[in-house]
C-alpha cells in the first residue's frame, strides 16, 4: 500500500480501514504508533479523526475541504450482541526508554546467576524502566496439570517473589516496574475462579 500523506487524509484511511464503529481514540492509538512522523502525539491523531468526522465545531465544518463519512448504521446485519472485552494497546510512557527486560523467571525456581547478570547490565547501563515480562511466579501446585507433592507450596512461591520484588526495588530505586502477567502468573487468578469463586473479587487475595 502506498503511504499516505497529510493528517486528514491519513486519519480518512485508517477510518476506512477499520470502520466506524471503532472507538475513536483506539484507533488514534494506532495511527499514531504505526506514523509517529505524522503526529504530534496520540491526542493529534485523535483531532484528526474528529477533524474528518465532522465533530471538531461548527467553524472547521464549514471551512474544512474534506466531507464527512456518513455515519455507519450500527450493526447493520443484526449481529447477537457480543460480550467480548475491549483490549486497549498499553503504551510506555515515552520517557521509559532505556529499559532492562526480564522475563520467565519462574520463582522459586529461578536461576540466581542469570537474574545477577540482568541486574548487572541494568545498573551498567542505568536504565530507567525494568518490564518484567511475563512468568515471575510459577504456582507449581495451582496448575491443572499433574502436581509434584515434593514442590514449594504457594505461601512459600508468594513469600520469594516478595523477597525478589524487594530486591529488584533495591538494585532500581528510581526506576518504573512493569509486571506483564504471564500464563503461569495467571494460574492463582484462575484458581480463585475455579476452587474459591466467592472471594475472587475480595482485594485482599487480590
Amino acid at each position: 500500500m502506498a503511504q499516505v500523506t497529510g493528517a486528514a487524509n491519513i486519519a480518512r484511511e485508517y477510518r476506512e480501514r477499520y470502520g466506524w464503529d471503532m472507538p475513536t481514540l483506539k484507533l488514534a492509538r494506532i495511527m499514531y504508533s504505526e506514523n509517529p512522523t505524522a503526529f504530534l502525539n496520540v491526542d493529534g491523531a485523535r483531532k484528526s479523526l474528529r477533524y474528518i468526522e465532522g465533530k471538531t465545531g461548527k467553524h472547521d465544518r464549514q471551512n474544512k475541504t474534506i466531507t464527512p463519512m456518513e455515519p455507519r448504521p450500527k450493526n447493520p446485519y443484526n449481529l447477537p450482541e457480543s460480550d467480548k472485552s475491549e483490549r486497549m494497546p498499553f503504551i510506555l510512557p515515552s520517557a521509559c526508554n532505556n529499559i532492562l527486560l526480564i522475563s520467565d523467571l519462574h520463582i522459586p525456581y529461578h536461576d540466581n546467576q542469570a537474574i545477577e547478570l540482568a541486574f548487572d547490565y541494568g545498573v551498567a547501563h542505568k536504565v530507567n524502566t525494568v518490564f518484567i515480562n511475563g512468568d515471575l511466579l510459577d504456582f507449581h501446585h495451582l496448575s491443572k496439570f499433574m502436581k509434584d507433592p515434593r514442590k514449594r507450596s504457594v505461601k512459600h512461591e508468594f513469600d520469594i517473589a516478595k523477597a525478589f520484588l524487594r530486591s529488584l526495588r533495591d538494585a532500581f530505586p528510581t526506576c518504573m516496574i512493569y509486571w506483564l502477567k504471564g500464563n503461569h502468573c495467571i494460574r492463582y487468578e484462575h484458581w480463585l475462579m475455579t476452587k474459591a469463586y466467592e472471594i475472587f473479587d475480595d482485594e485482599y487475595y487480590q
